[in-house]
Formats: C-alpha cells, sequence, structure tokens
C-alpha cells in the first residue's frame, strides 16, 4: 500500500475482506451505529460497505481503485462511485459517512 503522506507498506490481502467479527472497537462501533443512507468513501473492496449493504442499509461506496469499484460491485454493492467526495451530486445526502 502507498500513502501520499508516508511512503509505503505491506498489507495483507485479508484486511480488506475481513468480516466484522475481526474489526477493532471503533470500525465495530461503526457498523453498529451506521443508519439510514450511508456513504463510504475509500471504501476498498468494501469490508465495510458490504455487511452494511447485507444488513439493509441503502450504502453508497467511492473508491478510487477501479479494482475496489470492481470487487464492491461484484460483492453486490449497487451505487458504486469513482473518486471520493467529488463523486457526490450537489445537495446528496447522508445519514452517516464512513471514512475507516
Amino acid at each position: 500500500m502507498r500513502t501520499d503522506v508516508g511512503g509505503s507498506e505491506d498489507v495483507p490481502v485479508a484486511l480488506f475482506f475481513r468480516l466484522p467479527e475481526a474489526m477493532g472497537a471503533v470500525e465495530s462501533a461503526a457498523l453498529r451505529l451506521a443508519r439510514g443512507r450511508v456513504l463510504d468513501l475509500g471504501a476498498g473492496p468494501g469490508a465495510h460497505a458490504v455487511p452494511l449493504a447485507r444488513s439493509g442499509l441503502a450504502v453508497t461506496a467511492a473508491d478510487l481503485l477501479p479494482e475496489a469499484r470492481a470487487a464492491l460491485r461484484e460483492r453486490g454493492i449497487a451505487d458504486v462511485r469513482e473518486g471520493g467526495l467529488e463523486a457526490l451530486e450537489p445537495g446528496e445526502r447522508f445519514d452517516t459517512v464512513l471514512v475507516l
């Protein structure tokens, strides 16, 4: 994984596909507290978006990487956007915004 502030580091691919049971306290709380229409920014392949959508919430997932967006679609996320905040339409509203 490369970042614009800290160089690069090796990250196991499994981290991006972990189940909610394997998440830390902050992520678990975020999933538990999510309500209504959810925006997942930097969604990756959907570690957070997928369980939220499966629980019945309307999820919009945004990511820069085409591979991540393809994985989101393959995993059942219908509203997948390219980019970040700029991928949103003016005036769009969300009840929960995740940036994890």
